[in-house]
């Protein structure tokens, strides 16, 4: 037994001596301390489960089990909900508050001071934050960004289970990704069989990489100007793990200030607006209204959002692109893909805004191009 299975045996025994003390002192007046707790392993013959989650049900077999009015894990007095079915059978769920990653001790109070024990796993369920590239058609290695991920045991893609190879506790790899239908989502099984599935699937497509300023095969450089300033370069979570935040700033400017991305050397090959998306990851301090376009040779396309103060992907398609800083002028004139030269993000900046001091970020610039 190790010393942090140990540790818990002798919490877990403390609070059950005291549990006993407190039983026996109700029911009479002999000496507490005279009391025995009677090991009642025996009742206990299974747990379907030797790991499990928050939320699942562990079904538990043996003999009178009936008899069961109390569960407990380890020194854990919170609520452990149960239910006996039948003297044979009995279901508990294990509670939201239950020690993740550890090795508990499950506690069944018998009565006439009765006790079993067992021991379970509780895991924390793999997360998945993102995935890169979000569109593809099958055939492309893929990297599933999370948390937990060591704990996955098998990946789905859609319906088609594929083989991985575990980067880090935050990184999974896939080699080859399977024909894909538009919408498939990652799934990911643990050891106990618990599902985790991806927010969003797929696009049918292809993704052309612009920056996520750890890899930029086309991104050339940034410019804030006007009232946003104060560039800074930051380190955060993936799918997060290099960004830049930008602070509008007092800098005695009328027009207010916008950022340009810029990039070159995107391919020619999709002269198909239609089909064309720019996707780009920002967060704000605030919900700050924004434009976001992108700049041709002579002019700029964009539309009109709300920054939230989470990361968000905002999406916007080529050809749905009003012209100029403002909506209601011409649709449908942005230059293709290959003919652009950057993207503007522009928040109000000037003192009539009042949010002198309130920032945006930047991550994840791409195009996508679906099928």
């Amino acid at each position: 037994m190790n010393m942090k299975i140990l540790g818990n045996v002798i919490k877990s025994m403390a609070v059950i001596f005291g549990f006993v003390i407190l039983f026996a002192s109700c029911v009479d007046n002999s000496d507490p301390m005279a009391e025995s707790i009677n090991d009642v392993n025996a009742n206990i013959a299974a747990l379907d489960k030797t790991i499990a989650s928050p939320g699942d049900k562990v079904t538990v077999t043996g003999s009178n089990l009936d008899e069961v009015f109390k569960i407990m894990l380890n020194d854990n007095v919170s609520l452990v909900e149960f239910k006996a079915t039948s003297s044979s059978t009995l279901e508990f769920t294990i509670p939201t508050s239950a020690p993740l990653g550890d090795v508990v001790i499950v506690n069944f109070f018998f009565a006439k001071r009765g006790l079993a024990q067992r021991f379970i796993e509780i895991m924390s369920p793999p997360v998945i934050l993102g995935f890169s590239p979000v569109a593809a058609k099958g055939g492309e290695p893929c990297t599933i960004i999370g948390g937990e991920l060591y704990k996955a045991s098998k990946v789905f893609i859609g319906d088609t289970e594929v083989s991985f190879e575990l980067i880090d506790d935050k990184h999974l790899a896939i080699a080859e990704l399977p024909t894909l239908v538009d919408g498939d989502k990652i799934k990911i099984l643990d050891e106990s069989c618990a599902e985790t599935f991806s927010v969003n699937g797929f696009v049918r497509g292809e993704e052309i990489l612009i920056t996520d300023f750890d890899n930029s095969p086309y991104y050339t450089g940034l410019s804030s100007n006007g009232n946003l300033d104060k560039d800074k370069e930051e380190k955060g979570n993936p799918p997060y793990s290099t960004f830049w935040t930008f602070t509008i700033t007092d800098n005695n400017t009328s027009w207010g200030g916008n950022l340009d991305l810029y990039f070159a050397g995107v391919p020619a090959s999709y002269n198909d607006n239609s089909k064309v998306w720019l996707y780009i990851d920002l967060k704000g301090s605030d919900p700050l209204p924004t434009r976001i376009m992108v700049e041709g040779p002579s002019g700029v396309y964009g539309d009109d959002f709300t920054l939230n103060t989470d990361w968000t992907t905002y999406k916007l398609k080529l050809d749905e692109l009003y012209t100029g800083y403002g909506n209601g002028d011409e649709v449908g004139a942005a230059p293709i893909m290959a003919n652009l030269k950057g993207v503007k993000v522009q928040p109000p900046a000037s003192k009539d805004n009042n949010n002198f001091g309130k920032t945006i970020s930047v991550d994840n610039i791409k195009f996508i191009v679906v099928e």
